[in-house]
């Protein structure tokens, strides 16, 4: 098995809408959103990773600016669109321009079965970044 990649370089694979913006520090907070599927691997490095999210953001912006990230948090989870077994991360680590995150299943209070495919979820799952643009 493999890492499900999302890329948000993607046209329409991410939403991302700007939360905070400091300008005092230059840093700001944005939340990516983004639908899940494919078989989910623990045995991957990163079991979902997420890529080229300051991508996205400076094309949401439109201001000509490049963001670099600075740091990132789990955001909003998800359920199980049949059952409504919520679904949500155990972690999202910033590694270097990437988001690497953990699904927890909510029904078993774990990390998402080992090698097993994706519900169809209710909702688009998101992650909280912090960046800055220059």
């Amino acid at each position: 098995m493999a890492t499900i990649t999302v890329n948000c370089a993607t046209a329409g694979v991410c939403q991302v809408r700007t939360v905070a913006s400091r300008h005092d520090s230059n840093t700001q907070l944005a939340e990516v959103t983004f639908d899940l599927s494919g078989t989910y691997d623990q045995d991957a490095s990163e079991s979902v990773e997420i890529t080229n999210i300051a991508t996205a953001i400076s094309t949401s912006r439109r201001n000509g600016k490049t963001a670099t990230l600075t740091g990132a948090c789990p955001g909003q989870s998800s359920y199980v669109a049949s059952t409504g077994t919520e679904y949500r991360w155990l972690t999202a680590i910033l590694n270097s321009t990437t988001v690497d995150a953990t699904l927890y299943d909510g029904g078993t209070a774990a990390e998402y079965a080992d090698d097993t495919a994706l519900p169809t979820f209710g909702q688009p799952f998101s992650v909280f970044v912090s960046f800055t643009e220059a």
